[in-house]
């Protein structure tokens, strides 16, 4: 005489439970795997992140003095754009109209910090005079810097704020940028460049 089994209940509770850990551990492996998210510059009138640079030439920290109280112009690029040698040369040319200005101070900052030596033959193949730097990681991080989205422009007003960004390099920016610059410049140095001291 054979005994007949008895159906087995489902746990409906365990079931339940099961289904909720392998979703986590799906959504947790998803969130590992995922490419982060690409970083956002901060915005227009928050303060500016710290400014951690590298020497192109030996790739060692640098600590920049001097930029308290001034209107700072930062450019994100990269060697390896199309338009990499154009944008620097027109860049050059900004400098050479504002580097008078007691107030100002530009640079040039490539985010190609993990290849140095195109970085310098870029600026070889230029012969620009204007400040040039590496942006390591972090630095590009912090500004929301990356390749596809360079050249970049920063410019940060006498109070350490970010006053104006832009992307691209299509016609009229660097001159809007300029006019900015200048207009805070003379807002700084009434008299311009050319003040005298009181003679009293």
């Amino acid at each position: 005489m054979h005994e007949t089994e008895t159906p087995r209940r489902i746990d409906w509770m365990s079931a339940a439970m099961g289904l909720a850990t392998s979703l986590a551990l799906a959504g947790a492996a998803w969130l590992r795997l995922a490419p982060p998210p690409l970083p956002e510059p901060p915005v227009v009138g928050a303060p500016a992140p710290p400014l951690r640079l590298l020497d192109p030439a030996t790739s060692e920290p640098l600590i920049l003095f001097g930029l308290k109280g001034k209107v700072v112009w930062l450019t994100f690029w990269s060697a390896e754009g199309r338009s990499a040698r154009a944008d620097l040369a027109a860049l050059d040319k900004v400098w050479a109209r504002l580097k008078a200005r007691p107030k100002f101070a530009m640079a040039a900052v490539a985010i190609d910090a993990e290849t140095p030596d195109r970085v310098r033959a870029a600026l070889a193949a230029t012969k620009v005079n204007l400040p040039v730097y590496l942006a390591p990681a972090e630095t590009r991080r912090k500004f929301g810097a990356t390749g596809p989205r360079v050249p970049f422009h920063i410019l940060i007003d006498e109070s350490g704020h970010v006053g104006a960004i832009a992307r691209g390099d299509t016609p009229g920016i660097l001159d809007r940028l300029a006019h900015q610059a200048e207009k805070w410049l003379d807002e700084l140095e009434p008299l311009g460049p050319t003040r005298f001291a009181d003679a009293r």
